[in-house]
């Protein structure tokens, strides 16, 4: 038994071994590092200069538009509509800053610095790391907020003593205090108070209430600067009563009542006069440096989010772009909101250059990409830590802004309690939730950002079909069409093999989705089939008044549809997800590849060949013209009819952008918004199945999600 244990491990090949040794981590570090895939991106096809000058300007307008727009209307509008406008930025901007750190940056620190391709410290030694370093940017943020604070302070609160000590000077220790008349000391003693007392400063009446604590804008006299409660007792000590003892006895006259409030009216004023512009000064100071704190979390990784669009090529290119254009719009509004809430001097300049620091930083980055292209690379390894690092310290900087600076100002400290009540309190929560979760649908299993992969997994066992027009460099309609033809059979042939490697190895909790996955693909290929039959062949043959050009390719499709009947029928009566056996879906796919194979090359053969036909219309000749729109025509809808909320998402997440070059990364020739729209808001309506797909929404190749696990290969 032991020598056929023996036989039966020495027939396995070597290099099988030593990938099952790798896949269970148990080759050791130095398999590890040999194994460890390379740093840096593929061929990212045609740099389009034009387009990423174009979209430099259009970020420029953007995130300088909507950061002035809260100081805009602030001095453009007034009243109730002002006050909405600001209200609703400051809300919605709190609700995207949060986003912006926990759910785009934070996220995106740790795929950087855990890269595969980085050392082993990065990607499997220390993982936490990129937590550790926002952990330390937001105290690091906080110690200095402190320092600068607690100065500020301490130097107000020395110039408060001097206000209010026991020193000579009278200018500055001593307010004159009328002298009271009989009128009001006669009612003391009869335990009235003047009922008609008016103070100028009204808000310092606020916080007097017993068990309130006073607010910072509005605290009584004594403790306005900084002075103790018993310092307060300058006002009603003893002396203070012997005063009114010699009149005690008269009663209060109108006009002596209406004198004595005049006075305290005045005293009041002048303690006003000199406590208010120093504490709103420092008021100030306060909310300049948490704006500028914010701000400064916000630059920090703008630069790199220009850089990473300028180095985009293709249609991630153009996903990003729309993707960043909200995120530098709604992120321009909440640092705008919050600059308007600072009351700056009249004229002051300072507001306006703040705005135009956050509108021009992310297209100093774009610029900077455009001068790097071709040298800067965000996926290697100098790219993937600086890029980590920085979006980790942003992280970190807009955590302590949002979570402390303004959620917890905005809804728990006690100025808030009285100034958000009721629905007031519940529309600027919900603001905040609504953008919030905004963030997470744009960081959805389908967002923008693309994968750099290992390997394309989904290349096999099916080849793909290398199209006519790459392959010979001619133009002629029917080349055109065959190779648009390929293209889509390579979508097709994609999805097969990315059924075919990942059915052995998809998980008790994923099956449902997966078997979901497989019969939108079945859907895909017979909606193509039924065109092809109904409409396409049979144009073509009128065109070129030739009934046999497609018997051949007639007869192939009967080859394999009983395979693919028999791959419908057992997927669509399956009593439960669970019951899916690998080995018998494997053994149907078997059935018909090799036909299935044959015709999908076979095919793009037959239809370039037309171009040399006899009846075949001559180029730029009337004919030609409505034979190449009714493969436009016919191009179009074999997708969209099919299903726009499944095939077509199918479709585009199984086209590689990266193949033959990059040549076809523009195809097929649909709206970027529309692209993005159907990929990441029409496709969400079923995203787990596309977690199975070939490549993400942006057509970057990436291994196939099932093969990711670390899990034992079992057995469906």
């Amino acid at each position: 038994m032991a020598a056929m244990a023996d036989n039966a491990w020495s027939n396995i090949p070597t290099e099988l071994l030593r990938a099952e040794l790798q896949r269970r981590h148990g080759a050791g570090g130095q398999a590890d590092e040999t194994e460890r895939p390379e740093c840096g991106s593929r061929d990212r096809g045609h740099y389009d200069v034009p387009a990423h000058v174009a979209a430099l300007f259009l970020i420029l307008a953007l995130s300088t538009l909507c950061c002035a727009l809260p100081l805009l209307s602030r001095r453009s509008t007034s009243g109730r509509k002002r006050s909405s406008i600001i209200f609703y930025c400051q809300h919605l901007g709190s609700g995207v800053l949060l986003a912006t750190a926990f759910v785009h940056l934070l996220p995106m620190a740790f795929e950087s610095l855990t890269d595969p391709c980085l050392p082993y410290f990065f990607s499997e030694g220390y993982t936490p790391l990129p937590g550790f370093v926002a952990m330390v940017s937001a105290i690091v943020v906080t110690g200095v907020e402190s320092f600068l604070t607690a100065r500020g302070a301490g130097h107000s609160h020395t110039h408060s003593h001097d206000l209010w000590d026991g020193s000579d000077n009278e200018s500055t220790t001593h307010i004159p205090m009328q002298e009271p008349v009989s009128g009001l000391a006669a009612a003391r003693r009869a335990g009235h108070r003047p009922n008609d007392l008016s103070l100028g400063d009204e808000e310092s009446t606020q916080g007097l209430v017993a068990g309130v604590s006073p607010l910072p804008t509005s605290t009584p006299i004594g403790q306005r600067d900084g002075t103790k409660p018993e310092e307060q007792d300058v006002f009603n000590d003893d002396e203070s009563d012997l005063n009114f003892e010699a009149d005690e006895l008269h009663r209060p006259l109108p006009s002596d009542r209406n004198e004595e409030t005049a006075n305290l009216t005045r005293r009041n004023h002048q303690v006003d006069k000199l406590t208010t512009p120093q504490q709103s000064q420092e008021e100030q100071n306060r909310q300049v440096l948490q704006c500028v704190m914010l701000e400064a979390g916000i630059l920090f990784h703008s630069i790199f989010i220009g850089m990473a669009i300028s180095v985009a090529t293709g249609p991630a290119f153009v996903v990003f772009l729309i993707a960043i254009s909200f995120h530098q719009s709604f992120e321009g509004l909440a640092l705008g909101s919050r600059i308007a809430a600072i009351q700056f001097p009249k004229g002051s300049l300072r507001p306006w250059l703040m705005v135009l620091a956050y509108g021009t930083t992310t297209p100093i980055g774009q610029a900077i990409g455009l001068g790097l292209n071709g040298v800067y690379d965000p996926a290697s390894a100098p790219g993937l830590l600086l890029v980590g690092f920085m979006n980790a310290i942003s992280a970190g900087l807009l955590l302590y802004a949002g979570l402390v600076q303004l959620l917890a100002e905005d809804f728990l400290s006690e100025k808030s309690f009285k100034t958000l009540k009721g629905t007031k309190r519940a529309r600027a929560f919900g603001a905040v939730t609504s953008i919030a979760y905004f963030g997470f649908v744009s960081r959805s299993p389908l967002a923008y950002e693309t994968t750099t992969p290992t390997q394309q997994w989904a290349d096999s066992p099916m080849r793909l079909v290398h199209t006519p027009q790459y392959e010979t460099k001619k133009t002629d309609l029917f080349t055109t069409g065959a190779t648009h033809m390929g293209l889509l059979h390579n979508a097709i042939i994609r999805g097969y093999n990315s059924i075919y490697l990942q059915a052995p190895h998809v998980q008790e909790s994923d099956k449902a989705d997966f078997v979901n996955y497989a019969l939108t693909w079945y859907r895909f290929v017979m909606s193509h089939h039924d065109d092809e039959e109904l409409n396409l062949f049979s144009r073509v043959e009128e065109i070129l008044n030739d009934k046999q050009v497609f018997a051949e390719t007639h007869d192939e499709h009967e080859t394999f549809l009983g395979g693919l009947a028999e791959f419908n029928l057992y997927l669509s009566t399956l009593e439960s997800s669970d019951d899916l056996s690998a080995t018998k879906l494997l053994a149907i796919m078997d059935s018909f590849q090799e036909p299935f194979e044959h015709h999908f090359h076979h095919e793009i053969t037959t239809i370039a060949a037309l171009a040399g036909h006899p009846n075949a219309p001559t180029p730029d000749s009337p004919d030609a013209a409505v034979a190449s729109a009714l493969f436009k025509a016919w191009g179009k809808k074999t997708v969209s009819k099919a299903g726009m909320s499944d095939v077509l998402p199918f479709f585009l997440m199984n086209l590689d952008a990266t193949f033959e070059d990059g040549m076809w990364a523009n195809w097929p020739p649909m709206p970027a918004p529309i692209r993005w729209a159907v990929t990441n808001v029409v496709g969400a309506l079923h995203g787990p199945w596309w977690r199975f797909a070939s490549c993400d929404s942006a057509g970057q190749p990436r291994e196939l999600h099932a093969l990711q696990t670390k899990s034992e290969k079992t057995e469906l």
